[in-house]
């Protein structure tokens, strides 16, 4: 099967609506009118890249304790959003919560399939600011390598990918309704890529909230 044309975006706020669906995956309540609607069940061949961020200790063993995603951008480092990071999620600092794995190759959370592999080390945005949600992004590095076909790479600077009106997809397993009911089977849902005005509105923060990829 030919791997689809996709990329992660380099910006943080186009990465939302490229390929991770972080702010679906939150464990915050969503308001109803900011839930994305209408989503559709998909196998995990066909978004291998987004993973699940879980701990047991903290969330249970529902749905495996997964609580935020994420996306591998290389065999070793997964890049998700730093809020998810926050003691106001997790409670506790990151480096105290000695279960915090990544869940990779499983469609159904319920399920053993796929593989579970520690993060070694988690780097939050020096510049992550809470209030605006400027920079909102994490960097975590994994104990064990995933398998190459688990990993998207980045977009580079000019990439067409960024062209507002570009189709992306999103995916995860986040709240569907934004009442809490959060779905335990890989879902995703079609959006475009917004001009950057339009993220700034609303995610309003740092006027130098894009960065450049290297």
């Amino acid at each position: 099967m030919r791997r689809p044309l996709v990329r992660v975006l380099a910006r943080p706020l186009a990465l939302v609506a490229a390929a991770t669906a972080i702010p679906l995956l939150s464990t915050a309540p969503a308001a109803a009118d900011s839930v994305v609607i209408g989503s559709f069940p998909i196998d995990v061949s066909e978004s291998p890249w987004t993973v699940a961020l879980s701990s047991r200790d903290r969330f249970g063993g529902t749905r495996a304790g997964q609580f935020c995603g994420g996306v591998a951008i290389s065999r070793t480092t997964v890049l998700t959003a730093a809020h998810c990071m926050g003691e106001d999620v997790l409670g506790a600092p990151p480096e105290r919560v000695h279960d915090l794995k990544v869940i990779a190759d499983r469609t159904d959370l319920l399920s053993d399939r796929g593989r579970e592999i520690s993060v070694r080390d988690v780097q939050v945005s020096p510049t992550f600011d809470s209030d605006s949600n400027a920079e909102d992004f994490a960097v975590l590095t994994l104990a064990r390598p995933l398998p190459r076909r688990s990993v998207i790479a980045m977009a580079a600077a000019g990439d067409p990918a960024y062209k507002p009106g570009t189709s992306a997809t999103v995916s995860g397993w986040g709240d569907l309704t934004g009442g809490g009911d959060y779905a335990h089977t890989r879902r995703a849902t079609r959006v475009h890529v917004l001009p950057d005005a339009r993220c700034q509105e609303a995610y309003p923060g740092s006027t130098d909230g894009t960065y450049q990829a290297k």
